[in-house]
């Protein structure tokens, strides 16, 4: 009943007679949620049943974001190379906080246990309103990410339009930067000013779970080495569960290639996908130790950052097909897209990036239609949005496109089956092993 307790007594709910319930409005349902955390705990949690919810009545916005994976492992790089902590700071019953947009009221059944808590209570007779937006309903991230928001800015924080979930302060002890995902917040800057924030969000009401050693982000274990040069990502709970939940890896690029063939056949899944399938998990079981390495070249905060990026398509799998280099130019258009949108995070965190930006690409005719004007009867059905690319190239443009041998294009083992030899050139460059030289 301790959670029971504690939501009374944070004002989320006020009671009420059913029969004042106004017109043609409804209670929705609520349950219990019990849990066994990763590291042991017990939680129970009173949800709200957010699918009884009717659009248009019960709310209209819901969307919140979170974010990037892009722009949090930009965090984890500026981190290592200005030499700054991080910390996570977990707010606790967050969704506690937030308030509900003007003219929005939630009525609710009363939970099960609540006559233990409240001997006046007539269980059948009363039910509640909510005054705060608890966990399930469809706008309680929404609304606490608007909540949290205003609590940052107040206390100085300023956004950026490049991601809603980063934002910066310039504090007396230097500058901070946080980014959010729902109630976890990575917070980057100088132990001083960690300590000051820390201290602001208190003054605001917030209870706080503060971890000062970067362990764990996103359900992805982070290790560095000794002089916090290098960084290296695993998924180690995934791992564990492997062999009943063949999910997505986000920190094992070895696999990408064999995970996208497999996804094909999920609808016509044969004997065959399944030996492969089986295979790929041994693979990755017999190299837990291998994890996504992060090791930018450290220097001085006034240099510029040095972006590159590398492109490839496997179109059918035929170099000599007319369809190959068209492949080759949608992908150096998602590839562009992206690259585009770092030196926007970078800009918003005070970093100068060093133009152009190089993209390296093994197609030469995906490269001549990227950089050129052009159109004919083989290009002319292109959508529009793959031929964008054309106006960052060019002698005063942002984006440099260059060519690099197939055999030295890091990206092939992402999108083929590359040769024993070839995949084992490239896996250096972006895994290494978690024994080597880094530890906790």
């Amino acid at each position: 009943m301790k959670a029971t307790h504690y939501m009374i007594r944070r004002g989320v709910w006020q009671k009420m007679k059913r029969r004042d319930l106004p017109y043609g409005r409804r209670c929705i349902k609520c349950k219990w949620v019990f849990k066994i955390k990763r590291n042991g705990v017990f939680r129970s949690r009173l949800v709200a049943c957010g699918y009884s919810q009717i659009p248009g009545v019960d709310f209209t916005e819901h969307f919140a974001p979170v974010i990037n994976d892009i722009t949090w492992r930009i965090l984890l790089v500026a981190m290592m190379i200005w030499k700054l902590d991080a910390w996570l700071i977990d707010v606790e019953t967050a969704f506690l906080h937030g308030e509900f947009d003007e003219g929005e009221q939630i009525f609710m059944n009363l939970p099960v246990g609540y006559d233990l808590v409240d001997s006046s209570i007539d269980m059948s007779e009363d039910c509640i309103e909510l005054m705060k937006t608890a966990y399930g309903t469809v706008q309680g991230a929404r609304q606490w990410w608007k909540k949290f928001v205003s609590i940052l800015k107040d206390i100085g924080f300023e956004g950026g339009d490049a991601d809603p979930c980063l934002m910066h302060w310039n504090s007396e002890h230097g500058i901070v930067f946080i980014g959010l995902y729902v109630d976890d917040c990575l917070c980057i800057g100088k132990p001083e000013a960690l300590e000051l924030v820390e201290a602001k969000l208190k003054e605001k009401g917030l209870t706080l779970k503060t971890e000062k050693t970067l362990k764990d982000y996103l359900s992805c274990d982070v290790s560095f080495n000794e002089d916090r040069t290098k960084a290296v990502l695993r998924q180690i709970h995934l791992l564990k569960t492997l062999e009943k939940d063949f999910g997505e890896m986000h920190t094992r690029p070895d696999t990408a290639n064999a995970v996208r063939e497999l996804s094909k056949v999920l609808d016509s899944t044969t004997l065959r996908a399944m030996k492969e399938m089986k295979r790929i998990i041994k693979h990755v079981l017999d190299t837990k130790g291998l994890g996504l390495k992060i090791e930018p070249v450290i220097g001085s905060k006034g240099v510029l950052w040095n972006v590159v990026a590398f492109s490839d398509s496997d179109y059918a799998g035929d170099p000599d097909s007319r369809n190959h280099a068209e492949a080759e130019w949608i992908a150096l258009s998602e590839v562009a897209k992206e690259v585009l949108f770092i030196p926007q995070i970078l800009e918003t965190m005070g970093v100068k990036v060093e133009y152009p930006i190089v993209i390296r690409v093994d197609n030469t005719a995906a490269i001549f239609m990227a950089t050129n004007v052009t159109t004919n009867q083989r290009t002319r059905h292109v959508d529009i949005c793959t031929k964008f690319v054309t106006q960052y190239t060019g002698p005063d443009g942002i984006l440099k496109i260059l060519f690099v041998k197939g055999t030295d294009n890091e990206s092939d083992i992402m999108t083929k089956n590359v040769t024993g030899n070839l995949h084992e050139k490239h896996i250096p460059k972006m895994m290494t092993n978690i024994d080597e030289g880094t530890t906790k």
